[in-house]
C-alpha cells in the first residue's frame, strides 16, 4: 500500500469546478509549499505597467511634435514682431532641441512635476484636478451600470433561449457597434429636438450640456439633484455601449457554464434554478467578468473623452481635447499619463483579484 500526502491525493483528480479548485487551496493553506515565482511574477507585471507608461508618454510627445505648430502660434498677438515671438517660444522652452525637451519632460514627470499649462499658466497638476472630480463621478457611475445591466442581460438571455434572445442579441450587437460619439448627438437631438416635437413639457425634459443649470445658485441636495439630472444623458450614452458589450461576454459565458455536468449534478440534487444561477453560476463566471472589467475600462475612458466633449461635461476629457486644439503639451502629456495610469492599475487589480477568486489562474 503506498501512502500519498494530502496534496498528492489532491492532484490525482485535477477539479473541473471553482468550488473543487477552493477545496485544493485549503489543503495547499493546510500545507503550505514555498512559491518563490510569487514575488518574480508580480514585479514583472509591475515592471511591464511601468514600461507600457513610458511608452504611451513617448508616443504621445511624438505624436504632438509631429503635428504642425505649436501653443506659442496661438499664444502670439496679432501685432507681435519676430523678437517678441522668439522670446515666447523661448519663455516655453520651444526653443531647446526636441531631444532636451523630451528628457526633462521625463524627469520632471518621474518626479511628479507635470509642469506648467502653456494656455492657462497654471500648474498642471492643479488643472487635473478641478476636472478630475467630474470625470470620476461619470466614469464609476457608467462602470456600475455598465456591469449591473449587461450581466443582467446575459445571464437572462442565457436563461431563456428563443427569438426574445435572438432580438436581445441583434440589439446588443447594433448597439455595441454604434461609434460613442454619433449615439451622444442622437441622444441629444432625441431629448431636445424630438422631444420638443412631441410636445413634451420642458420641466420634464433632461439637459443635454454641462454640469449645473446656468444662472441657479443651487446648495445641498437641490445642487446634487441638479448635477444628477444633468449627468443622466453622459451616464446612459457610455453605459449603453458598455453594458452591450458586457451582455454579449456574459450571454456568452453563462451558456457555457450551464452546459457543464456539474450544473446539471447541481439541478438534479434539488437545487432550485435560482441557487443555480446565483450560487453556481455567478460563482463560476465572476473571473472572466473580471477580466472584462479590466477591458472594458478603456473603452470608458476613451469613450469619455467623446462623450464630455458633446454633453459639454466639465471633466478630463473636455479638457484634454481643448488642450490638443491648444497645442497645450504640458496638459495633454498629464491628462495621458493620468488615462494611461488608470487603466493600467486597473488591469494589474484585475491580476490581482483573478489570483482570489479563481486560484487556477494564480
Amino acid at each position: 500500500m503506498t501512502i500519498v500526502s494530502p496534496r498528492e491525493f489532491a492532484a490525482q483528480a485535477p477539479p473541473r469546478t471553482l468550488a473543487a479548485t477552493k477545496q485544493r487551496a485549503a489543503i495547499d493553506r493546510r500545507h503550505p509549499r514555498h512559491d518563490i515565482y510569487a514575488v518574480p511574477r508580480f514585479l514583472r507585471r509591475l515592471a511591464g505597467a511601468l514600461v507600457l507608461v513610458w511608452l504611451v508618454f513617448t508616443l504621445t510627445f511624438v505624436l504632438l511634435h509631429a503635428a504642425p505648430g505649436d501653443a506659442a502660434d496661438l499664444l502670439i498677438p496679432a501685432g507681435a514682431t519676430p523678437a517678441d515671438a522668439a522670446r515666447l517660444r523661448a519663455s516655453l522652452g520651444l526653443d531647446q532641441p526636441l531631444a532636451l525637451q523630451y528628457a526633462e519632460w521625463v524627469v520632471r514627470a518621474a518626479t511628479g512635476n507635470l509642469g506648467e499649462s502653456m494656455a492657462l499658466a497654471r500648474p498642471v497638476g492643479a488643472v487635473l484636478a478641478d476636472v478630475l472630480p467630474a470625470s470620476l463621478a461619470l466614469g464609476l457611475a457608467s462602470l456600475a451600470l455598465t456591469y449591473l445591466v449587461g450581466v443582467a442581460i446575459g445571464f437572462a438571455q442565457a436563461a431563456r433561449r428563443g427569438p426574445l434572445d435572438t432580438l436581445t442579441t441583434l440589439a446588443t450587437t447594433a448597439v455595441y457597434a454604434t461609434p460613442t460619439f454619433w449615439l451622444a448627438l442622437a441622444t441629444i437631438a432625441l431629448t431636445t429636438l424630438g422631444a420638443s416635437a412631441l410636445g413634451v413639457p420642458a420641466a420634464w425634459r433632461l439637459p443635454a450640456f454641462g454640469l449645473r443649470s446656468p444662472g441657479l445658485d443651487l446648495t445641498g441636495w437641490a445642487a446634487f439633484a441638479d448635477i444628477a439630472r444633468h449627468a443622466v444623458l453622459p451616464v446612459l450614452v457610455l453605459s449603453a455601449v458598455g453594458a452591450a458589450g458586457v451582455a454579449r461576454y456574459a450571454r456568452s459565458s453563462a451558456i457555457v457554464l450551464l452546459g457543464e455536468p456539474w450544473m446539471r449534478t447541481a439541478r438534479a440534487k434539488g437545487a432550485t434554478r435560482r441557487a443555480v444561477r446565483w450560487r453556481h453560476l455567478l460563482a463560476n463566471a465572476l473571473p472572466p467578468l473580471v477580466t472584462l472589467f479590466a477591458l472594458a475600462l478603456p473603452g470608458v475612458v476613451a469613450g469619455s473623452v467623446f462623450v464630455e466633449s458633446v454633453f459639454g461635461w466639465p471633466g478630463m476629457g473636455r479638457m484634454l481635447v481643448q488642450a490638443i486644439g491648444a497645442h497645450d503639451v504640458p496638459v495633454v502629456l498629464g491628462a495621458t499619463l493620468a488615462y494611461a495610469k488608470v487603466v493600467i492599475l486597473a488591469n494589474l487589480a484585475a491580476d490581482t483579484a483573478l489570483a482570489a477568486l479563481d486560484p487556477r489562474r494564480a
